[in-house]
C-alpha cells in the first residue's frame, strides 16, 4: 500500500501538483485510521491529507481513479527517469547465504 501511495503521490508531482514527503507521511497516518474498503473514504482522506486546493480536484479525482481504481495509470517518463537515475549501483548484493 505504501509503495502505491508513493507512485500515487509522485504521479501528482509529475501532474505539477504540491505534494511534499509530509503529506505522503500524513496520507499515510490516514489510511491507517480509515475503512480501506470504502472508495469514498479513501478518496477523501488522501484529497484532505495531502492538502491539495479546490482547483486541482478534478486532476485528482483523475488520478485517484487511475491509481486506485484498477484502471492502468500512465507512464510518466520523467517519473521513470528519476527512478532509474535514483537507483544507481546496489549497495549489496544477496548471495543466498550471506549479505
Amino acid at each position: 500500500m505504501l509503495g502505491q501511495l508513493a507512485r500515487f503521490a509522485a504521479a501528482l508531482r509529475a501532474a505539477g501538483l504540491r505534494v511534499g514527503l509530509g503529506d505522503e507521511v500524513d496520507a499515510a497516518a490516514a489510511l491507517a485510521l480509515i475503512d480501506l474498503l470504502d472508495r469514498d473514504e479513501v478518496h477523501r482522506a488522501l484529497r484532505i491529507a495531502l492538502k491539495l486546493p479546490r482547483e486541482a480536484w478534478e486532476l485528482y479525482d483523475r488520478l485517484f481513479a487511475e491509481y486506485w481504481d484498477g484502471i492502468r495509470a500512465p507512464r510518466h517518463e520523467a517519473l521513470e527517469r528519476a527512478l532509474r537515475e535514483q537507483r544507481g549501483t546496489p549497495q549489496w548484493q544477496w548471495d543466498g547465504a550471506r549479505v
